[in-house]
């Protein structure tokens, strides 16, 4: 028996050819392996206006992904079947409390931009350059302050099973390797 991920053609002659010649026979086997990986992005700004408005802003990111395989072989021959499940989810609430005047939309809408560029580069593993950005001074005079707070989680989980190998000599595995879906960020919180 074969199992991983792409033994295909080749590699099955060879395992009978390698049974063929040890006198081995060989049982029906069974393997499969399932992939889950999902990330979750969470993000909430408060800013202040000198005023007294605040607005708050959240934002929520969510996605999975879900990769199943199954085989099973034996002298009736092979049966292969694959699934993969992908789901994405977002949300954003924003909330104002008080009237905003035209320079604090302004002011708003200069900071916004400027934490969106703070909150990738945090996500892309760089928590110096993502402080300075979000520190930066700017033509926010209406603004009396802001807050940012980000958590990100990522998780994957492998799972591989084999059963009904009968001779262990026509066993050919390759185990199932699986790349880190990002840099891990730790949950941060910026003050303005």
């Amino acid at each position: 028996m074969l199992s991983g991920i792409g033994c295909t053609g080749p590699l099955f002659a060879l395992a009978d050819w390698i049974r063929s010649r040890s006198g081995a026979t060989s049982a029906p086997a069974e393997s499969g392996m399932a992939v889950d990986a999902s990330s979750d992005t969470e993000a909430t700004i408060v800013i202040r206006t000198k005023e007294g408005d605040t607005v708050s802003i959240s934002l929520d990111t969510e996605t999975d992904a879900t990769y199943a395989f199954y085989r099973r072989t034996g002298t009736e021959g092979a049966v292969r079947a694959a699934a993969l499940t992908t789901s994405t989810h977002n949300e954003v609430s924003v909330a104002v409390q008080g009237d905003l005047s035209q320079e604090e939309i302004s002011d708003i809408s200069h900071l916004l931009r400027r934490l969106g560029r703070a909150i990738r580069s945090l996500l892309r593993g760089h928590p110096s350059a993502a402080l300075r950005r979000a520190t930066a001074g700017g033509h926010a005079d209406s603004l009396a302050g802001f807050s940012l707070d980000v958590e990100r989680s990522n998780t994957l989980t492998v799972v591989q099973a084999t059963a009904g190998v009968a001779d262990p000599a026509t066993q050919i595995t390759r185990p199932a390797t699986a790349a880190p879906l990002g840099p891990a960020v730790p949950s941060t919180a910026l003050q303005g």
